[in-house]
């Protein structure tokens, strides 16, 4: 019965996402969804959202109401202020981790804040260990006080090491070139154009994993925030591109 609330929560969010989707408020889709939402949230005991009827008390509705407000517009300064710095000629980084702690109870709100620290371009979280929070910034203010850098051993020689990475390297780039090579044919192809999208699809996955390998690489994390927003933008127009080709909305 402790999980009951929990249960309750994470249908009715369940339920809002597959209308969101299914864009249909016949009698068959509403109740399919009622059974489909019911039975995922029953079966993960309400782990996507926990108990969220305390929201429906106002105050703490209004607090999370000005919550989204604030990170909304945090996301868009953001992701303007990227948008400045990719198109310099001499891109200004100062990266580094910063150490925070969280005056939060709830293991579930301080995982809300590390994603929402993710999900805004230009930090990343990296760890968080009980109320700690170590973040990933792009630019560090100057004067920040920065610690020596934790060096990591490793039982293989410094030769082996180098021979190892190259063969690694090379094996990883020429299977994400195969898979370029390969999905852009599927693309060309087709012949149906679900196979068209599908194609579409694992191309943009694979561009994505071939921009996180080049920031590893080259030490750029700010290709990391590209590849997530790429990411993003992309899953986005795979939906709108299936539900075009389930015929638009009716």
């Amino acid at each position: 019965m402790k999980t009951f609330p929990a249960v309750v929560s994470t249908s009715a969010v369940l339920m809002l996402i597959w209308l969101g989707l299914t864009m249909n408020l016949s009698l068959q889709e509403v109740l399919l969804g009622v059974i489909v939402s019911t039975v995922t949230a029953a079966a993960t005991s309400g782990a996507l959202t926990g108990n969220a009827l305390p929201l429906l008390i106002p105050g703490k509705f209004l607090a999370a109401v000005l919550y989204v407000v604030y990170f909304m517009g945090q996301m868009v300064k953001a992701n303007i202020d990227i948008f400045f710095r990719v198109f310099r000629p001499v891109i200004p980084i100062r990266p580094g981790i910063v150490e925070a702690r969280l005056r939060l109870k709830s293991p579930r709100a301080r995982a809300i804040v590390a994603n929402s620290i993710t999900l805004t371009p230009g930090t990343l979280t990296v760890d968080m260990q009980e109320d700690r929070i170590f973040v990933h910034w792009v630019f560090l203010p100057e004067g920040t006080f920065t610690k020596e850098p934790r060096i990591w051993s490793t039982a293989l020689p410094a030769d082996w090491r180098g021979s190892l990475s190259s063969v690694f390297l090379t094996v990883v780039v020429a299977l994400i070139g195969a898979g370029i090579f390969l999905s852009f044919l599927r693309l060309l192809i087709g012949p149906r154009a679900t196979d068209r999208a599908v194609a579409l699809d694992t191309t943009t996955l694979i561009s994505t994993s071939l921009l996180v390998l080049i920031a590893v690489l080259e030490g750029r994390s700010i290709l990391l925030d590209v590849a997530l927003v790429y990411s993003v933008l992309s899953f986005l127009g795979i939906l709108a591109m299936a539900r075009y080709l389930d015929g638009g909305l009716k």
